[in-house]
């Protein structure tokens, strides 16, 4: 998996197109040639195991770590350390707002938001007693759903919740729980892929739930959706 991904990253952060006419053929036909070049520490990545990549609407694209988190600009990477207010070392969701704001979740059970250079940060609730963020996904400009997981195998027990984070307010203002042990993500029509992984007590389960369904649960009107 880990040279998967770089071979990713490196794919992404170095193409370089170089279209020429077919050798040998009366068609015409363009091919279209790619080099590609491999990043280290040495080029300025944080660390070279990739946990996560994001392209955002600007063209930036975001690596995540197990030590950091970097923005590449096409020459160069920025790195965000404690010194932006990173809240976490290895990271495991990067998300866009529509506003252009980059949202980060972190194995330490905090998120960060990017204002500017600097990092905005919120810890996750102490009553989920859950570390790692599973995934974010955008709830207008000002609000992100943030999955959790806990991957624990108690059997009829809540384990994995679902929590619609205000930046504004800086809360988590409503949430969901699952018995479902890990919540993996957001499909493109919508839908929030949720199981249990293969263990002595809980068979394999998938499920997915739509996110409007989602959306309409947790705004604060609403009762919570066990």
């Amino acid at each position: 998996m880990k040279r998967i991904l770089i071979f990713i990253f490196s794919f992404l952060l170095s193409i370089s197109p170089a279209s020429t006419y077919a050798q040998g053929s009366n068609s015409g036909a363009i091919t279209t040639r790619f080099t590609s070049r491999h990043f280290t520490i040495l080029d300025g990545l944080p660390q070279i195991q990739i946990t996560r990549l994001f392209n955002d609407s600007k063209g930036f694209v975001w690596v995540g770590t197990k030590f950091g988190l970097a923005r590449w600009d096409g020459k160069k990477f920025k790195v965000f350390t404690p010194k932006e207010g990173t809240a976490g070392k290895q990271v495991t969701a990067i998300t866009e707002l529509p506003n252009g704001t980059i949202v980060v979740g972190w194995i330490s059970g905090a998120i960060n938001w990017i204002v500017g250079e600097h990092m905005e940060s919120v810890a996750l609730p102490d009553r989920w007693n859950i570390a790692s963020t599973s995934f974010l996904s955008p709830i207008g400009d000002n609000a992100v759903l943030v999955g959790v997981s806990s991957f624990r195998d108690d059997p009829g027990v809540y384990k994995s919740v679902v929590g619609y984070l205000n930046l504004n307010t800086r809360k988590f203002e409503r949430e969901i729980w699952y018995k479902d042990n890990w919540i993996g993500m957001i499909s493109d029509k919508g839908y929030l892929l949720a199981g249990t992984t293969n263990s002595a007590n809980i068979p394999p389960v998938l499920r997915s739930y739509h996110l409007d369904t989602l959306v309409d649960l947790l705004k604060p009107d609403k009762p919570l959706g066990y």
